[in-house]
């Protein structure tokens, strides 16, 4: 289970984009596709469990329809269209705000690869056509940037050592 306080909102603290707001949401979901699977919700701060909601992000697009096909269109860009039976993301009332949560099956037969759209997760980046490989250890999204890293995963995970 992991929480993320907002999606697609510039968090200049971080020096982070929009964009890259909603490469964190992508970034963990492909993590846990590449382990275990699990939930993700979005409008809650990971360290205090504070309900934020996302209701300004959802006031900023014309209908809650609009919202869910642009996360659903970062989905496809960042992850890749055939993963869609793998993710699933609704909007949900907890204490009172909307709050997003994903549901993410693992994918036992292949790598699922990350396509960051903003720059702050281009320095993953294994290689710009596959872009970058993410698994959880503990309660993190970790690259793994080195192709042994990459090798060695694979074969634990589906007994074949290719990439």
């Amino acid at each position: 289970m992991e929480f993320k306080a907002s999606y697609g909102i510039k968090n200049e603290q971080k020096n982070m984009s929009a964009k890259d707001s909603t490469d964190v949401v992508f970034r963990e979901v492909s993590s846990m596709m590449n382990t275990e699977g699990g939930y993700l919700f979005v409008g809650i701060e990971n360290d205090t469990w504070n309900v934020l909601g996302i209701d300004d992000e959802l006031k900023s697009r014309k209908s809650r329809d609009n919202f869910l096909g642009e996360v659903y269109s970062h989905l496809k860009h960042n992850i890749g269209k055939i993963y869609g039976s793998h993710v699933t993301c609704e909007l949900k009332p907890i204490s009172g705000k909307q709050v997003m949560v994903f549901s993410v099956k693992p994918s036992r037969n292949s790598k699922v690869w990350f396509k960051p759209r903003g720059a702050y997760f281009k320095r993953d980046v294994f290689d710009d056509d596959y872009g970058c490989l993410y698994v959880r250890t503990d309660d993190n999204a970790e690259p793994l940037k080195k192709y042994n890293e990459i090798l060695d995963w694979a074969e634990l995970r589906f007994g074949v050592r290719n990439i």
